[in-house]
């Protein structure tokens, strides 16, 4: 009986070829795999996830500080931008590598009960207590404490936001140390609408008192001129109570999904002294929003 397909040597040589690169590849394969996990391994590490607030991402501060880290690290920085509270479950399910924090109430959380591995300084802001235009009630300009304890002692209308902000907890702070915990049972006490940035539109309707913060008057008088603006500030800044942003990094151990060498990168780069100056060189708008925490590095 004849072969359809004829044997020749050619034709075993190639079977015998292909036999080879067959099983080469069965070989091959799980090395490809291998190789395609760690490329992807180290894209990861490449990438720090990292928690911002509006104020950070809204006046162009991450970019400032990403590029930068970029420039130096070769890291990029995939920001996620949130209530810091709303941060703080990012963190809890993983979703992020570090966050910036200005409530110190979080960063407690965090370190102590939460998934937080370290902690670092990073550079603060300011509050200010602003007023109708004028001053008309004549509250003293010397510090905040002084302003919000003549504003309760003379019953002069004071506006809240309520929104769980760092703004919010500061001004929760000050009533605590003058001894005002039932605050919010005073008539002149007057609760705005907790939407993001709606306490300084009712303060000026109100032609009532507020503590703010500096992106948030920034945004606010952006709105007017010099002369029609409705608001002033009565106390621009405080020693005693700075708006301080902290880092929280994150550990693996509770989730292995985090990556901690990127976030441990960033932590030691913000301290550095050259990243503190770049900190203090940052403007928007003209405006100083943000003060590195290094003394020396500050202009």
């Amino acid at each position: 009986m004849s072969s359809r397909f004829p044997h020749s040597p050619a034709r075993a040589a190639l079977f015998t070829l292909c036999a080879l690169a067959f099983t080469l590849g069965l070989l091959l394969a799980p090395c490809k795999g291998q190789a395609a996990q760690a490329s992807a391994a180290r894209e990861q590490e490449g990438v720090l996830r990292l928690g911002v607030t509006p104020a950070m991402e809204s006046s162009g501060f991450l970019e400032y500080l990403a590029r930068a880290f970029e420039r130096d690290t070769g890291i990029r920085v995939q920001g996620h931008t949130d209530t810091v509270w709303n941060l703080y479950a990012l963190a809890q399910g993983c979703s992020i590598d570090a966050f910036f924090s200005n409530i110190p109430e979080v960063e407690f959380s965090a370190m102590q009960a939460g998934p937080g591995k370290g902690w670092v300084g990073g550079f603060y802001g300011h509050y200010l207590v602003v007023g109708p235009r004028g001053n008309p009630s004549g509250v003293p300009s010397s510090s905040i404490l002084a302003a919000m304890g003549f504003i309760a002692a003379n019953k002069i209308p004071w506006t809240a936001s309520r929104d769980g902000s760092a703004a919010d907890q500061a001004e929760l702070y000050t009533w605590r140390m003058l001894r005002m915990d039932d605050i919010s049972l005073e008539k002149w006490y007057l609760k705005a609408n907790p939407r993001p940035y709606s306490l300084l539109p009712t303060a000026a309707a109100r032609r009532a008192y507020a503590l703010s913060d500096a992106w948030s008057w920034l945004l606010f008088k952006q709105s007017y001129t010099l002369e029609n603006c409705p608001l002033e500030v009565v106390v621009p800044t405080s020693p005693l109570m700075p708006d301080q942003y902290n880092l929280v990094t994150l550990s693996a151990d509770q989730c292995p999904e985090i990556r901690e060498e990127p976030a441990r990168r960033f932590a030691e780069w913000l301290v550095l002294r050259r990243t503190q100056e770049y900190i203090a060189a940052f403007r928007c708008q003209g405006e100083a929003l943000f003060h590195p925490l290094d003394p020396e590095a500050r202009q």
